[in-house]
């Protein structure tokens, strides 16, 4: 059964009668729906999509329309997403309330705290994204099933979901365009171009030159790795603050280190020569890790438990191997050292697998 150019399945199989696929929604024309001249995917019996209704209610949030309007074309949007991946249902996660202990776990910045700093057109944006929310709630349907979160977030939802759906042995996909879940296990979707890919375990980070920005970018643990040393600027993760001298010096030396280098390991240099070339060793400063620094410094990993030694060790290296004060965003003042900062920056950024899963099980069975 085609319409404008598009061919529509269901349960795998063609359709022999025309089917509206939008039946609670009044008015919508399916003519669009190939994506061009794509042809619809077959629906994948007992499959699942996981959607990211945070994402999906801030792209949908026009306030330039009425919120009616907007539910109306959230509902299709939502539908069309479950289409094009090829899922019988859909699970749409929305995060409602807590978000899994992360503002309680955070020290150094306040977690989400840069969502603060608003214009008054983005402070009517927001109240329509929750008005949004809250439709979504309720909202659901033969192939829709609201899944609105009050204690964690929508992304440990969707990734708790996939994991569950895997277990099972059934088809599960994540669709976001929040990079976190790029950690999670299984078959990922992408929100715009519906092409997919699947990873399971560490995975690998690579740097995308693509745009005005480079990026380091991962599929897998890999990417968790990572984000523990150049933070989430969209979360305000700080991550570590600046990568020590005497990993750079190792990593990306510069040519008078390098020199340096060279004198302190020639036995005929004189005293004079290798006192300057340890001061000039000494003297460098630390750098900020930005993604460049993060892929370099875990290029050379190939595991979780390689670059939990890596990582660790930046952190050591950073912080000293001691205890120290430091001045939460609070105001308030903690006793923390290396392995609790490293630790407040795991909470933050790791996916639950699992209701009550905690990123230290994660780090217990890699670091065994």
């Amino acid at each position: 059964m085609t319409s404008g150019g598009a061919v529509f399945y269901y349960g795998g199989h063609m359709t022999d009668e025309i089917v509206n696929p939008y039946a609670d929604i009044v008015g919508n024309n399916i003519d669009d729906l190939s994506n061009g001249e794509r042809e619809l995917p077959p629906i994948i019996p007992n499959s699942v999509l996981q959607l990211d209704g945070d994402i999906s209610s801030f792209y949908l949030a026009w306030t330039d329309e009425t919120l009616a309007q907007n539910c109306d074309a959230l509902k299709r949007h939502i539908e069309v997403k479950r289409l094009m991946a090829g899922c019988e249902t859909v699970n749409v996660h929305t995060t409602r309330g807590a978000k899994a202990g992360r503002l309680e776990a955070s020290n150094v910045q306040e977690y989400q705290a840069n969502r603060k700093k608003m214009t008054p057109e983005q402070i009517e944006k927001k109240a329509r994204v929750e008005q949004l929310r809250s439709f979504m709630e309720d909202y659901g349907n033969a192939h829709t099933v609201p899944m609105p979160q009050w204690e964690i977030e929508a992304d440990d939802s969707m990734s708790i979901e996939q994991l569950k759906m895997h277990r099972e042995g059934r088809v599960s996909k994540i669709m976001t365009k929040d990079k976190d879940l790029n950690m999670v296990d299984g078959t990922h979707i992408h929100y715009d171009t519906f092409e997919e890919w699947t990873n399971y375990g560490y995975g690998k980070i690579w740097m995308d030159n693509s745009g005005s920005q480079n990026k380091c970018v991962g599929q897998g643990t890999s990417f968790f790795w990572a984000q523990l040393l150049m933070g989430d600027g969209a979360d305000n993760v700080p991550g570590l603050p600046k990568l020590p001298a005497s990993i750079l010096n190792v990593i990306k030396p510069t040519k008078a280190i390098i020199a340096a280098q060279k004198t302190l390991a020639n036995a005929k240099a004189t005293p004079r020569a290798r006192t300057a070339a340890a001061k000039a060793i000494a003297s460098r400063k630390a750098a900020a890790i930005g993604p460049a620094l993060s892929y370099k410094l875990l290029e050379g990993c190939r595991s979780d438990a390689d670059a939990f030694r890596v990582v660790r060790n930046a952190y050591t290296q950073y912080y000293g191997t001691g205890t120290f004060k430091l001045e939460t965003w609070r105001g308030d003042v903690v006793e923390t050292n290396a392995s609790l900062m490293l630790l407040e920056q795991a909470k933050l950024l790791w996916m639950l697998r699992s209701p009550g899963d905690d990123v230290m099980k994660f780090i217990k069975e890699i670091a065994t």
